[in-house]
This record gives structure tokens, C-alpha cells and sequence, in this order.
């Protein structure tokens, strides 16, 4: 799974990071750009994202306006997040909102939480396909077998 984290700070890129790296049983790799547009470059290789609103060159009213360009579950996270921006991000696609707070282990159970629940968001799309396909490939056999008959 391909985790893109849009954070300008260090600090909480770091924090990130730490926190994602610690889910067992999945294997993660993580891109981490710290502007807009390093990550509309990259967001089609990710399969999950992590967006700070507030990056160097980006507003939060224009990173969230900038939601529906990624095509996977996205998760806001932000120090200051207002109720409106809020509603906004959701109505626009976001997953989720993690607010950044004092409390380092609150805010990467949560980062860690929305991780794993992309994944699995992706699993279950990988096998829904799955079952798609066998269910076609049953229903053209017994086609096959009816005609033989």
C-alpha cells in the first residue's frame, strides 16, 4: 500500500511516519512531499493520503478545494481545523479529519486507524473484483454447458 503524507512539517511528517510504519501485518511504503504540488505530481501512484490544509503553497481553502483531484481515501489533518472547513473537506471527499493535538498518542492512534481502514477499503475492492470476475466465469461455463446439452 502507497501512503502519501502532504506535510511541510518535520516534526509531524516524522510523527506520521512512525506512526504508519508501526501497523504490522501490512506492507506500507510512504511518499512524503511538503507542497501541493509535489503531491498532484505523485497522487496517482498512492492508494491512501494524509493532506495538511495549511502548506507553503497552498491555503486551506485551496488544499481542500483540491480534494476531488485524488482518487483514493484522503484524510485531512490539521492543527486548526474550523467546523466549516470541516464540512467542506468531507462534502468534497475526504475520509476523514485528524486533528493535530498535544497528545502524541491520540493523534497517531488516529493516523494509524484511517491507515488501516483505507487498507482494508482496498482489500475489499481487490476482492469484490475477484468475485466479479469468478461469478462471470461461472455463469459462461454453465452457458458453455447448457449449449453442449
Amino acid at each position: 500500500m502507497n501512503v502519501l503524507i502532504v506535510e511541510d512539517s518535520r516534526t509531524d511528517s516524522a510523527l506520521l511516519k512512525y506512526a504508519i510504519e508501526s501497523i504490522k501485518g501490512v506492507d506500507i511504503y510512504i511518499v512524503h512531499v511538503c507542497t501541493m504540488k509535489e503531491a498532484l505530481a505523485v497522487r496517482k501512484n498512492v492508494d491512501a493520503v494524509l493532506l495538511d490544509l495549511s502548506l507553503p503553497d497552498s491555503t486551506p481553502d485551496q488544499s481542500i478545494s483540491m480534494i476531488p483531484l485524488f482518487n483514493c481515501p484522503l484524510f485531512v489533518i490539521s492543527g486548526n481545523c474550523d467546523p466549516a472547513q470541516a464540512s467542506r473537506a468531507i462534502i468534497l471527499g475526504a475520509a476523514g479529519i485528524v486533528l493535530k493535538t498535544s497528545r502524541f498518542s491520540e493523534y497517531m492512534m488516529w493516523a494509524s486507524y484511517l491507515i488501516i481502514k483505507a487498507y482494508f477499503a482496498q482489500q475489499q475492492k481487490k476482492y469484490s473484483k475477484c468475485i466479479w470476475t469468478l461469478i462471470v466465469v461461472l455463469i459462461g461455463i454453465l452457458l458453455c454447458c447448457a449449449v453442449a446439452i
